[in-house]
């Protein structure tokens, strides 16, 4: 029998990590890149509550892909930022490395919502260094998604998720 899609918090992974807590770096990640202006209109409806984007998580995140490295199907999830108490709803990531540094494989790919695995809709991010992704997360809003596996080079991608207030 094969196994289903992985539930919420299930992921194969082989890329390595580093992550720290570190208020001020994501303020000045928001403010100063641009980012700020960018979501300052966005929000998320919870319940009958609106919410209005504040930063980013204070978690940063750092993902390492050697080659022969990959994060499986899964999806992300909202969590609390300890510091602020607002909540993520969606992910950010950035790629430091890309196709400018020899990079293959790697790509970020979104699985539309229905139809069998044969004929899945797929959306493919190709990595470029520089390149800024937000894609939304928590609960059935987010799309099961992966990082490919790196054929060649090393990708290196920022971690941090958009909160909400």
């Amino acid at each position: 029998m094969k196994p289903g899609p992985p539930g919420r918090n299930e992921a194969t992974r082989t890329n390595s990590r580093l992550a720290v807590e570190n208020a001020d770096f994501a303020r000045t990640l928001f403010t100063q890149t641009g980012l700020e202006e960018v979501v300052k209109a966005w929000e998320v409806k919870v319940g009958k509550r609106v919410l209005k984007a504040r930063g980013l998580h204070s978690k940063i995140r750092i993902y390492k892909y050697d080659e022969r490295t990959f994060f499986g199907r899964h999806y992300d999830e909202s969590t609390r930022d300890a510091g602020s108490g607002f909540v993520s709803y969606w992910t950010l990531l950035v790629y430091l490395t890309g196709k400018e540094d020899s990079v293959e494989g790697g790509e970020t790919v979104f699985y539309l919502p229905g139809g069998k695995k044969d004929q899945e809709k797929e959306i493919v991010v190709d990595i470029d260094r520089g390149l800024a992704l937000l894609h939304r997360h928590g609960g059935s809003d987010c799309l099961l998604h992966e990082g490919r596996v790196v054929t060649k080079g090393v990708k290196w991608v920022l971690r941090s998720d958009l909160v909400f207030g």
